[in-house]
Parts: C-alpha cells; sequence; structure tokens
C-alpha cells in the first residue's frame, strides 16, 4: 500500500505529453536539458513505429513513467476517430489516475506558437477544436496547480524549478506503518513501539500547565499585535512562537529523555526505511485534553510530531476492539450537513447561507478527475435534523458524514423539525444512528467538538463530543478544537477529500496528516509575501484526528468501472399535476417549507397560502415540495391540484359533488363532501393568474391605475371567497400576481412572496445543472452575477449550453407549451457563454411577459425602474424619493413602489427593494446606452449624498461612475477607496480597482500612469519585487513623458525601496537621491523628508552613523514640523545611532545638535523627545528584571545562570546577577 508524504523522493522516468505539430522543437530542446539533469524522458518520438494504435501506446508509456509533464500550447491535438478528445487530452485523463502531473501552459504573450487553423472545410474544424481546447485548459487550471510560460527558456527554468520542489516534499512510503502509543494518564505515562513497551515515566500532572495554556490562547488570537524575528529574512509571528513554546514545554513535561531519544530514533529510522509511522497518543485523564496536543515536540527535532513528514499523528480513544463495518465500494460518498436554525439562540444562530457557501466551495473544488467516475458524490441536505441525517444512512452507505455546524465539547447545534435550535448531546446522537450504518469518517466542522470539557480533578472525566462517537463504534472522527476560521475549514475540507478521492485505497491518517502539513506549508509561504501586520495565523494544530484502535484502520475499495454513479435517492409515492422536485434536486427555500408546514399541515384549523412571484421563481415547484414533504411525513392528506384556468363546474365534479347545475354541485361542496372529506384535503391552484382579469397581451384599466385584478369568474371569486370564509379549507394557490376577494378574503391568506435563490443556493442549483456545472468556477461567478438566482432562467441557460437537452424534463415542456417557436432554434445554436447568456435573459424576458408588463408603467415609472435596476444592493423607499425630487417627478413614492412589487418588478428585503439581477439585466439592453449612463451617473449621486459613506457603497458608487464612463470621478473615489482598503489590508479588492483603472484610463495619461505606479506598490507589499520593478519603470516612462517631476520622484523612490530590501545599497542610494533631487526643485518638504530618513537608514547600514545621524535629523524636523507620523521613524532613527555612542547617548545627541548649530527651540523638542523614549526603555528594562527576579528566586542563582546561558548562548553579565541580588523577593515584587 503506497501513501503520499512530503519529503523527499527520486523521479527516474518522465513522460512528456504535448500536442506535436507546433511543440517538436521545444520537446527536443527539453529532452535534452532533462536528461542532463539525470532524467530519463518519453515522448512520442520515441515510439516508432509499433502495431498498436497511439492512444494505447502512449498510456501504456504513462503506466510506466514515474511522472508526465504536459506542455499546452495554442492547438487542441489530433483527435483519433470514433473519439472526442485529443490523445494529448486522454493523456492527461490517464495521468491523472496515480502520477504526479506537471502542467505548463503558454502565456497569451507567446506569440511563435500559433493555434490551428484552417481554410473552408478545416475552418470549422480549427474553430470547434478551439472550444475543445478552451475546455481542456479550463479542466487543467481546476484540478491543478500549473505554471504559465512564456518562451522555451522560461519553460525549461520552470520545469526543473517544479521538479526540484516536487523532489524536496514528496516520498512515497510503503508497506505497513510502524506504530507508536503514548498512554498518558495523571500518574504515568507509558510509550509503546510495534505493540511492546518501552518505558515508563512517573508524573503527577503538572497544573501549571493550565496557565501557560491561557498565554498560549492569548498570543494565538492576538497575533498581529507585535512580531518578533530570529533573523532579517525570518518572520515569526507570536502565534507561532506560542506554539512553538507550548509544544515544547509539553514535550518536556510528558516525555523522559530516554522516551525522547527513543521516539526520536524511531522516526528517523522509519524516513530511513522509507516507512510510515503512526503516532497515536491514549489520554486517561481528559485535563490533557484541554491542551493542543497537535503541538507536541521534543528536541532535537525541528517539527512537531503532528508536522513530521513520515508521522501520522492521531488520538485514540478507548479499549474496545476494532468493529466490523460493511465494505462501501466505488467513488468517495459524501453526505454534508450545513445546521442553521431559524429560530432559537445559542450565543449566535448561524447564517445558513454562510454554512451553505462553505460547503459549496468544498464541492465546488473538488478537483477533477480522469474520468467523470472518478469525482467523489457528494449530497446535501437541505435540512440539518438528526432524523434526516439518519434517514439518508439508512437509506445508503456513505463514506463520510461532514457536520458544519457551531458546537461546544459536548454538543453541536443541528436543528428540529421546525427549523429551531437543536443542541444534540454525543449521547443523543449515538442513539439515533443507524446501528450498522455509521460512516467510515464523521468530520466535525464544528469549533471545540474535540476539546473535553473543562475539569480540575481527573477522578470525573468527562469526554468530548469525538472521543464519545470513538468509544461508541465510529471508527474515525475529525473534530475541531478551538475556534476555527471559515477559510481554513473550508481549504482543509478540501484538501482532505482531494487527497481521499485521489489515491485507491486512502490511508485516513495519512491523508489527514498531509493535508494538515500542505495547508501550513501554503501559510509560511504565503506570509513571506506579506507585510508583518498581515500575516495569517497558523490553525494546523486545531483539527484532531480520533480513531477507535490503534493498529488496525480503515480503507474502501475505489471501482469506478463497476459503480453505478445515481445513488439511491428519496422516492416518493405522490402525484400531482405538477412536477416536483425529488429530496436532493430540490434547492433552498427553508425558510418558506416551513412557513407551509406551520401554516396549513401543523395546524388542527384549516389554513391558505399564498405564493407570489415573478414567473419561474419556482413557485410551483416550492407548493409540490411542501406537499411532498406532508405525504412524506406521513400526513394522511389527499391533494387536489387544478393547473391554470379553472371550470368550476369541472372541478366539482372531480371532487366527487352530486347535482345537474352549478348551484346543486355547490351546495354539496359546502354542506356534505367538504364536511366529509376537508379536514384530510389539501387543494392546490396552480398559476392562478391564468383565472384573474389579465391575459397574456396584459391588463385592463383599473380604478387609480391601482394594479389589483380581480377574478374573471365572478361564481369562481364568490366560490373561493366563501371556500376560505368557512374556516374549513387547506389551500395552496401559486401566482404571479396579488389579487382582491370578496369580504376582503384575500387578507385571511398567508402571503408568502417568492423571491430569487440565496447566493449560496444558486450555486447549489448550478452544480445539480449538468449544462452549468461542467463550466469553471470564474464562468459559473459570472452566471451568479448576472442572472442571479432565478430557476427558471438557469434552466434555461442550462439547456442552451447542453444543445436543447434540459436536465428536467418539466422545463422542457414548459418551454414547448409556452413559447415561440424561434425560441427553441436560439436554443440548438451554440455561442459564446456571454451570447447564452443574453439568449437567456430574452427567454426569461418572454417567459415572463416582462415587455407586456413594461406597458403597464407610464415613462416616469419606467425612468425610476430604470435607475432602480442599476443598484447592486438593495436600496430603502428614499433613493426612489431622491431620484423623484432630483428629476423634478410627481409621483407617490411608496405606491410606485407598491406598483413594481405587484408585477413582480421589484422585490421587498426587510425595509429595502431591489430588482432581480437578470432583469436588471434585460432593462439594460432596452433602456439603451444614454440611459444606462444617466441613471448610472444618478445612482452614484445618490449613494454620495451624505457626507458619510460606507465602504461598501463607496465602491459601488465608483462602480455606477464606471458604467456612466465617468472616468474623472470614478478615479477620486478609487484614490479614496484605494488608501482605505490598503489600511486594512485588502490587497486584493484594491488590486481590482487598480486593474480596472489602469484599463478604462487614456494610455499613457497621468492618470494611467498613477495607476500603473499604485499597482506597482501592490506588487512591493506583497514581496513581489521583480513585478513592481517592471511597473514602476513603466509609470516612470510615462512621467517622463509628460515631464510629471512628482510622478518622476516617486518611481524613482520606490525602486531605491526594492534595492535597498535586496541588499543594494549603492543602487538605492542612487535611486533615492535622484528622488530628492526633484523633490528638492518641487520643495516637496514632506517628500524630501522621506529620501533623508531613506538615505540615513543606508548610511546608518554602512556603518556611517555621522552622516546618517544629520539625514535623520533633518527628515526629524520636516516631520515633526508637518505634524507627520514618520516623525516617529526618524527619531528612532536618531536613538539607534547615539545608542552606540560611548557617552551617555541623549546627551550625545544634544552635542551633536549644538555643534550643528541648531536652534534652541530644536533643541529643546529633541530634549523632550528623548527623555520619552529613555523612560519607555527604562519601564521595558524594569519588567524584564522583574520576570528574571521570579525565575532566578525560583531555580536558585546556579541553575539559572545555567539556564541563561542555555537558552542565549551566552554568559549572564555580573552587572545584571548583582541587581537581581539586591532585588527584594519576587513574591514581594508581584
Amino acid at each position: 500500500m503506497n501513501s503520499v508524504h512530503k519529503i523527499k523522493n527520486e523521479i527516474k522516468t518522465i513522460f512528456i505529453s504535448r500536442t506535436s505539430l507546433d511543440l517538436s522543437d521545444y520537446v527536443k530542446s527539453i529532452k535534452k536539458t532533462l536528461e542532463k539533469a539525470g532524467y530519463n524522458v518519453v515522448t512520442m518520438v520515441d515510439f516508432g513505429a509499433q502495431p498498436h494504435d497511439a492512444v494505447k501506446t502512449s498510456l501504456e508509456e504513462i503506466k510506466n513513467t514515474d511522472a508526465v509533464i504536459g506542455i499546452y500550447a495554442k492547438r487542441y491535438g489530433y483527435i483519433p476517430e470514433n473519439n472526442d478528445l485529443s490523445i494529448t487530452e486522454q493523456e492527461f485523463d490517464y495521468a491523472l489516475k496515480g502520477k504526479p502531473v506537471f502542467a505548463f501552459i503558454v502565456d497569451n504573450e507567446n506569440t511563435e506558437l500559433k493555434p490551428e487553423s484552417g481554410e473552408d472545410d478545416e475552418t470549422i474544424q480549427a474553430k470547434e477544436k478551439q472550444k475543445k481546447l478552451k475546455k481542456f485548459i479550463s479542466r487543467i487550471n481546476t484540478a491543478l496547480v500549473r505554471e504559465k510560460f512564456k518562451n522555451l527558456e522560461d519553460l525549461k527554468i520552470k520545469i526543473l524549478e517544479s521538479l526540484s520542489r516536487y523532489e524536496k516534499k514528496i516520498k512515497v512510503f510503503q508497506g505497513q506503518p510502524n506504530t507508536l502509543l503514548l498512554k498518558l494518564n495523571d500518574k504515568q505515562i507509558k510509550l509503546f513501539y510495534n505493540d511492546k513497551h518501552i518505558d515508563i515515566k512517573k508524573s503527577e500532572f503538572d497544573h501549571s500547565l493550565i496557565n501557560m495554556i491561557e498565554n498560549y490562547d492569548s498570543a494565538r488570537k492576538n497575533h498581529t499585535t507585535q512580531i518578533s524575528t530570529k533573523s532579517q529574512n525570518k518572520k515569526i509571528s507570536p502565534a507561532d512562537i506560542a506554539l512553538n513554546n507550548m509544544g515544547n514545554v509539553l514535550g518536556k513535561k510528558i516525555f523522559s529523555s530516554k522516551m525522547a531519544e527513543k521516539t526520536k530514533d524511531f522516526i528517523e529510522k522509519a524516513f530511513q526505511n522509507n516507512k510510515r509511522i503512526q503516532l497515536s497518543l491514549k489520554t486517561n485523564n481528559s485535563i490533557y485534553n484541554t491542551f493542543p496536543l497537535q503541538t507536541l515536540q521534543i528536541k532535537p527535532m525541528k517539527n512537531p510530531f503532528a508536522l513530521e513528514p513520515c508521522v501520522d499523528f492521531s488520538r485514540v480513544c478507548g479499549n474496545r476492539k476494532f468493529d466490523s463495518f460493511p465494505e462501501i465500494s466505488g467513488p468517495l460518498k459524501i453526505l454534508m450537513v450545513a445546521a442553521s436554525p431559524i429560530k432559537g439562540e445559542h450565543h449566535s444562530v448561524l447564517d445558513y447561507e454562510n454554512e451553505l457557501g462553505k460547503i459549496m466551495d468544498i464541492v465546488e473544488n473538488t478537483p477533477i478527475f480522469a474520468k467523470e467516475q472518478r469525482k467523489p458524490i457528494i449530497h446535501i441536505l437541505d435540512q440539518a435534523t438528526l432524523k434526516t441525517i439518519c434517514n439518508a444512512f439508512e437509506l445508503n452507505k456513505y463514506h463520510i458524514l461532514h457536520i458544519s455546524t457551531h458546537g461546544t465539547p459536548e454538543y453541536i447545534i443541528l436543528e428540529d423539525e421546525d427549523g429551531a435550535t437543536k443542541m444534540v448531546s454525543a449521547d443523543d446522537f449515538i442513539k439515533q444512528f443507524p446501528v450498522n450504518q455509521k460512516p467510515v469518517l464523521t468530520m466535525l466542522s464544528a469549533c471545540y467538538t474535540g476539546r473535553s470539557p473543562n475539569i480540575t480533578k481527573s477522578d470525573n472525566i468527562k469526554f468530548s463530543f469525538a472521543e464519545t462517537l470513538i468509544k461508541n463504534g465510529f471508527p474515525y472522527v475529525i473534530a475541531m478544537q478551538d475556534t476555527v476560521t471559515d477559510t481554513y475549514a473550508t481549504q482543509f475540507a478540501q484538501t482532505l477529500y482531494q487527497k481521499l478521492s485521489f489515491n485507491k485505497n486512502p490511508v485516513i491518517e495519512d491523508c489527514f496528516s498531509q493535508a494538515c502539513i500542505e495547508l501550513e506549508a501554503k501559510r509560511v509561504d504565503e506570509n513571506k509575501k506579506r507585510a508583518l501586520n498581515q500575516q495569517i495565523h497558523p490553525e494546523w494544530m486545531i483539527p484532531a484526528l480520533y480513531k477507535g484502535n490503534l493498529y488496525k484502520y480503515l480503507v474502501y475499495e475505489n471501482d469506478p468501472i463497476s459503480f453505478d454513479r445515481d445513488m439511491e435517492t428519496f422516492k416518493q409515492d405522490f402525484e400531482t399535476n405538477i412536477s416536483h422536485r425529488e429530496i436532493g434536486e430540490f434547492v433552498g427555500r427553508r425558510r418558506e417549507l416551513l412557513t407551509i408546514k406551520h401554516e396549513l399541515i401543523n395546524k388542527s384549523r384549516h389554513g391558505c397560502v399564498l405564493i407570489t412571484g415573478m414567473g419561474g421563481v419556482g413557485k410551483s415547484t416550492l407548493a409540490a415540495r411542501a406537499l411532498a414533504n406532508a405525504v412524506y411525513s406521513g400526513k394522511k392528506f389527499d391533494i387536489v391540484s387544478q393547473v391554470g384556468q379553472i371550470s368550476l363546474v369541472d372541478f366539482l365534479k372531480r371532487f366527487d359533488c352530486k347535482g345537474d347545475n352549478l348551484e346543486m354541485l355547490l351546495n354539496d361542496f359546502f354542506q356534505n363532501q367538504i364536511l366529509e372529506k376537508g379536514k384530510n384535503t389539501i387543494f392546490l391552484f396552480d398559476n392562478f393568474e391564468d383565472n384573474l382579469i389579465l391575459n397574456n397581451d396584459l391588463i385592463k384599466e383599473t380604478e387609480n391605475n391601482d394594479f389589483f385584478p380581480e377574478l374573471i369568474d365572478k361564481t369562481l371569486l364568490k366560490f373561493l371567497s366563501d371556500f376560505i370564509y368557512s374556516g374549513k379549507a387547506r389551500i395552496i394557490i401559486t401566482s404571479r400576481y396579488l389579487f382582491k376577494l370578496l369580504k376582503n378574503q384575500h387578507l385571511s391568506l398567508t402571503h408568502i412572496n417568492l423571491g430569487a435563490l440565496s447566493n449560496a443556493e444558486t450555486r447549489k442549483l448550478i452544480s445539480r445543472l449538468k449544462g452549468l456545472k461542467a463550466l469553471n468556477s470564474e464562468e459559473r461567478l459570472e452566471i451568479i452575477h448576472i442572472l442571479g438566482g432565478h430557476p427558471r432562467t438557469l434552466e434555461f441557460l442550462d439547456a442552451i449550453l447542453q444543445d436543447g437537452k434540459f436536465t428536467y424534463n418539466d422545463v422542457q415542456k414548459r418551454l414547448n407549451n409556452r413559447l415561440p417557436e424561434d425560441i427553441l432554434e436560439i436554443i440548438k445554436k451554440q455561442k459564446t457563454l456571454n451570447e447564452n447568456i443574453q439568449n437567456t435573459v430574452t427567454l426569461a424576458a418572454r417567459d415572463c411577459f416582462i415587455d407586456q408588463l413594461l406597458k403597464r408603467l407610464s415613462n416616469n415609472e419606467k425612468f425610476i425602474l430604470y435607475y432602480f435596476s442599476v443598484f447592486q444592493t438593495p436600496r430603502p423607499a428614499n433613493a426612489v424619493s431622491w431620484f423623484k425630487k432630483k428629476q423634478k417627478i410627481e409621483i407617490n413614492t411608496q405606491k410606485t413602489i407598491n406598483h413594481f412589487i405587484k408585477l413582480s418588478l421589484v422585490y421587498k428585503d426587510q425595509e429595502n427593494y431591489f430588482v432581480h439581477s437578470w432583469t436588471c439585466e434585460y432593462l439594460k439592453q432596452i433602456m439603451g446606452k444614454n440611459i444606462f449612463k444617466k441613471v448610472n451617473n444618478l445612482a452614484a449621486e445618490y449613494l454620495y449624498e451624505p457626507k458619510k459613506i460606507s465602504i461598501d457603497d463607496a465602491i459601488e458608487g465608483w462602480h455606477h461612475f464606471l458604467n456612466a464612463h465617468n472616468i474623472e470621478k470614478a478615479h477620486n473615489v478609487a484614490r479614496s477607496l484605494e488608501d482605505q482598503l490598503n489600511t486594512w489590508g485588502h490587497w486584493e479588492l484594491e488590486k481590482i480597482i487598480c486593474n480596472k483603472m489602469i484599463n478604462v484610463t487614456e494610455k499613457d495619461s497621468k492618470i494611467h500612469g498613477e495607476w500603473v505606479f499604485t499597482r506597482g506598490n501592490l506588487f512591493f507589499q506583497q514581496g513581489d519585487y521583480k513585478n513592481a520593478k517592471n511597473l514602476y519603470k513603466k509609470a516612470l516612462e510615462i512621467s517622463e513623458k509628460l515631464k510629471n517631476l512628482n510622478g518622476m520622484a516617486e518611481s524613482y523612490h520606490q525602486m531605491g525601496m526594492i534595492q535597498q530590501d535586496q541588499g543594494g545599497y549603492e543602487g538605492a542610494q542612487k535611486l533615492y537621491k535622484q528622488s530628492l533631487e526633484i523633490k528638492e526643485k518641487l520643495k516637496d518638504l514632506q517628500g524630501m523628508a522621506k529620501s533623508y530618513n531613506q538615505i540615513g537608514t543606508l548610511a546608518f547600514k554602512q556603518q556611517d552613523h555621522k552622516a546618517a545621524f544629520i539625514l535623520f535629523l533633518r527628515a526629524f524636523i520636516i516631520f515633526n514640523q508637518l505634524k507627520a507620523p514618520y516623525a516617529k521613524q526618524a527619531l528612532n532613527g536618531l536613538c539607534k545611532i547615539a545608542q552606540q555612542q560611548p557617552k551617555s547617548w541623549d546627551k550625545w545627541v544634544i552635542k551633536e545638535i549644538r555643534d550643528k548649530s541648531f536652534q534652541s527651540q530644536t533643541i529643546d523638542l529633541i530634549k523632550q523627545k528623548l527623555t520619552q523614549v529613555k523612560e519607555s526603555k527604562q519601564d521595558e528594562i524594569n519588567k524584564t528584571l522583574v520576570q528574571m527576579k521570579v525565575l532566578y528566586d525560583k531555580l536558585g542563582e546556579k541553575k539559572f545562570i545555567e539556564f541563561v546561558k542555555k537558552q542565549t548562548g551566552q554568559k549572564l553579565p555580573k552587572e545584571i546577577l548583582n541587581v537581581l541580588k539586591k532585588m527584594p523577593d519576587s513574591e514581594k515584587t508581584n
């Protein structure tokens, strides 16, 4: 059995996969380079003439190599007969089954490699190949970390660098792992190796460790407050230092010297013999479990056990034998649960959008493997009750149960049947869970579920939620020992599931360890690029793996060929005249389903629900799902459904009413049938708008222009009004519009106004539509941005992308019945994604009769709707009031908004209103460019009307100015945003704004140059000096063309900063002086002071203290005069120089100032500042001495001196020792 670990491994044979016509010269050169480096290289050229087909031959060669290098340029390559994929793509698919794949994609800047081209019939083929190439590259981007190359030399360098990095990180360990078991309790600690007792250490539990964990927690939570450095190039945060200290202290407390030495030897031996070693902790004292035992470390090992490459670190709970579990075949199967109670409180109520979003991040980023069958199967429950989880496991066998929720050491938060908070203990969870259907792995993405409840007495042992599951037969549990960020929780799950999916027989211990190691390596790499105050704090120690037995680990077979991917879903015996989505297909609407259940199904009395909303938003689907839920839950209801226009006579006869005419039928209904059957009958009137005073050409005028239609059939009007008034009705009505009933009975209806799906729910729906699911993540995000969460619009686009094939048949039937034939032709034509989206918007507009609805509006109302449609977030009614006042329009604000709502053109979100995104896109198409610019300008003006504006509104206002082509105002807004975002460290958003401004500003203009310079600053802050330097040079060229002296000076200064950071002091000084000369000409005082300060820093580094002193002094005087925050930097520079002088340094500074004939005011100011610095430093010294005195009294003089020498490598100065002797005892000091 093989498993992957991050350390050195030899790759001997490499297969190069590429297209042959364009890359043959590249491959010849690369082959020579790799062979010189000691690799055996196989390419298509080496095959020669063989009796097999090319595909079979190349795949056989890949099978016999250690790694594959894929080079992908601008050609898709040869497609064999009877196949849709090129040889190159088939090679990629095959390699992903189990070979390391290094992918290199040509950069757009490369002009020597040409795409496919042809004439006549060949042109069509070439275009098809380019489409396939685009999809193929998208797959590569999703499945792998890839690099881009500009030319042959660049490609060679990147290939060698990638192989070098891989060999340093990856090694294959073979065979059964060795095992180390460390048993901890309150009296003694035992070490076992491969079941053999090695050593024992008698040890009372050290309660002083409890105080240490408080310091550890404090440092971890306040990781950005200060940064310590062991060297100039290594950044170490207080959180990292606290982790290291905690691990070392635990190692000393737990391990005897013999244990530590033996353990180190075992690990080194395993490493040398290509073996893994499973190190497990078993604690009978739960006090130990309140500590971050993942940090456990022994000297001289550099890493904690949990980050050692060949060590799989886990916890063992209990003494039970390993249970027998059913073998689960096929690809990895995961049941995901996002718990989000709607009511009830436990500190904070989870946000369903956030929890579902985290799960969708995991699902969407699951890698694309060689074949569709290799992809994990992921089911997402729509409601997180314990019952629905157990039902799912009774129906299917899952490898993994993933629960995303809040937690405590003893409870997790789920939901009850009404969506309220349900605190579920581990005991309750175990009692209800199917006995023989436990998952292989339970992932508790919930804080504290891996930490034991806080106790102080070892005779009162309590176990964490995770430990309790393990002790009751769950094989593996991963739980969080502390609070964990959403980002890390998501990345951890993605990485773990990728590893569990990729290997044929995944070892859970191994995959868990490597997920932690891989994410920590990425964090360390990322922090190298970040400023000191923007470091990402460590979280690798928060997930913990618990298991039931040390010696056996559970794996499962992965047989993608024989496995049927269509897992069994909940099948229900439920029929109506309308289609409904099965559980697993239905998406979202949790609050609405619970409302219908409460108002209609749970009540002993009768109730009526009206569901309104624009066409295609999911009214019918919601109604059917609610009824299906009622039937599935065991409620004995008869369903009577009617779609569209109602013939009252036919409807009553269907309900077995007796009579020769309508009057007799009605009498029988109210006097007999409803009394007999009404209690257990639910009436469903779907598409009820067909019964209103309107048709597809829309509405007759009603009094006061108030759109509140009545029923066409007055008999039906009276029947429905009387039926609701009787109090014996259980009715669901779906309608695009509100309507009036007699005796105001429409007010008795529980009204649900259905809006679009939320962002996370939209992503979930997209993952279930085959055409949309095939797109890459960027394309899916673009669709969500433009079309939003309108289900039928997304289903239309799905059909367009599948050449007219619909994922759900009921959508296709609707399209055939309701839309003109020419629309079907649009669906069958493949176009670009953008064209397909525009066609989808047109389809949806026709289906929802948007054009007819707009005819219902006056010109002023249309203008207001256009204006309201450009807002990106919901806005209050005063946005309309402001607009009508600005445009001098006489109209009633609230009445206008209500009119929009009744037409389903505007929706309400609490106290705000919005237009659905796809409707916005359609209105943009029809309003014209000039109106679009005008309403965007007005929207921006509205947002900037108040003096104080939120950062979100400022960003939206910037977008509006861009849409209005008002570049000057967009520039001014972006400048203020850039400062704020930079302060917060929101570099990604700042980068987006910066790139956009570079693209929209006139090339080589002053504004364009400023944004090029700003982009350089972003790269500089992130440590990317190469890109920063190129952009500064470009900004300098623009400034030189425009004779923009200030721009030139700034570019010189920043290029000097890069030279300085890279150790090029002479080059840096030259650039700073060029900048200073210009600033002196401009009389830019602050700019001059910055230059003085930087040149002073260089002089100090080069030991020219006199020159540095004068420069720092000049900088300080100017900064202080301008009240600039940089004054402190210059003063610190002065103090550094002064402290190196033999005399009293503050007096030395004053003398130097007098010698240079500075004014008396300056001398007084410097005296004052130096006194403050001196007092501050003395306070720090005093605090340090107090801490040293505590340690001195505890250890005694001899041990204290030895301790200092061991920690610092230096002998304790006699002066300090004398001071400590004279100080009072530490108890008195404290």
